[in-house]
C-alpha cells in the first residue's frame, strides 16, 4: 500500500488517503460533488484520453503553470448561487431595509444592544455590525428560548446543525439510524463548517460534539436519543421543545444562510 502511494503520484495520479473507512467515503463524496458541480456548469471539456492529456500538458510552456484565477475552476470549487433569485429579493425587500437601517441608525448603542440581547444576537462591534444583525430575520422563537435559558443551540453553519438536520430530512417514525448514516447524511446538506468525516490532518471530525446533543441541557431532555444496537433518532419529547422542533429551527436557519443543498423548498419567513 505505501509503495502505491508513493509510486502512484509519479505516474499522474492523484493520491487522497485517510485514517478511516468514514473518512474516504467522506473524501469520495466530497470529490464527487465536485466533479458533478464543474460538469453541470460547463467547467470540463472531457475531449482527451488519459495518455493525451498527459502529451499536450507536457507540451505547454511555463507560462500556463500559474494556478486558475477563476472561480469556477478553482478547487474546491465554490456553492452554486442563484444570483438572479437573490437579485429579486434584495430589490423587492431593498425600500423595507433601507428604512429599517435608517431608523436603528438613529438608535443609541445602549438601545441596539438591547434589541439584539432580547433576540440573543451578540452585542460586541461596532454600530454598523449590530444594525446588521438586526436587519437579519429574526431567529425562530425556539432557539432564542433556549438560548435565554442556557440551553445549547448549535450554531449555524456547524457539524452539529447538521446531524440534525440529517435526521429530521431521514428520520422515519420509530426508525434510528446508524453513525455512519447520520454522518453521509450530513455531509450532503452541507451544513458543517468542515468535513463531517475530517479534514485527515487531526481526529477531528463531525461526530466530536455529538454529546452537546445527547445530553440533556439545563434539566431539559436531549434533542438526540441512542438506543444500543439501533442508532440515534430525534426525540420528540416535550411537544415543541424537542429536538425535532429544534432541528425544524436550524433548518429554517440554514435555508436563509442559504447553505443548506437538501434541495427542499421550504417556509424561512
Amino acid at each position: 500500500m505505501q509503495e502505491a502511494i508513493e509510486v502512484l503520484p509519479r505516474l499522474g495520479f492523484s493520491v487522497v488517503t485517510a485514517k478511516t473507512k468514514s473518512g474516504s467515503l467522506g473524501k469520495i463524496v466530497q470529490m464527487a460533488k465536485d466533479f458533478l458541480w464543474r460538469a453541470n456548469n460547463g467547467s470540463f471539456d472531457l475531449t482527451h484520453t488519459y495518455a493525451e492529456f498527459v502529451r499536450d500538458v507536457n507540451a505547454l510552456n511555463d507560462s500556463f503553470g500559474d494556478p486558475p484565477r477563476d472561480p469556477v475552476h478553482m478547487n474546491p470549487a465554490p456553492p452554486i448561487i442563484d444570483h438572479v433569485a437573490q437579485a429579486v429579493v434584495v430589490e423587492t425587500n431593498s425600500e423595507n431595509v433601507r428604512a429599517q437601517k435608517e431608523e436603528l441608525m438613529l438608535m443609541s448603542m445602549q438601545e441596539l444592544k438591547e434589541q439584539c440581547k432580547e433576540r440573543c444576537e451578540k452585542m460586541s462591534g461596532s454600530r454598523a455590525d449590530l444594525v446588521d444583525r438586526l436587519l437579519q430575520p429574526r431567529k425562530p422563537e425556539i432557539l432564542i428560548t433556549r438560548a435565554r435559558r442556557n440551553q445549547y443551540v448549535p450554531k449555524v453553519p456547524s457539524s452539529n446543525a447538521a446531524i440534525l438536520v440529517a435526521l429530521l430530512l431521514h428520520q422515519e417514525h420509530d426508525k434510528f439510524l446508524s453513525k455512519e448514516e447520520v454522518m453521509n447524511f450530513a455531509e450532503e446538506t452541507c451544513i458543517s463548517k468542515e468535513p463531517m468525516h475530517g479534514n485527515g490532518k487531526s481526529f477531528y471530525n463531525g461526530w466530536s460534539g455529538i454529546k452537546d446533543l445527547t445530553i440533556p441541557s439545563e434539566g431539559r431532555p436531549a434533542l438526540v436519543n441512542i438506543r444500543k444496537r439501533k442508532g440515534y433518532a430525534l426525540a420528540t419529547e416535550p411537544y415543541g421543545e424537542s429536538g425535532v422542533d429544534v432541528a425544524r429551527a436550524i433548518h429554517i436557519v440554514a435555508h436563509r444562510q442559504g447553505i443548506c443543498r437538501c434541495g427542499q423548498a421550504i417556509d424561512i419567513s
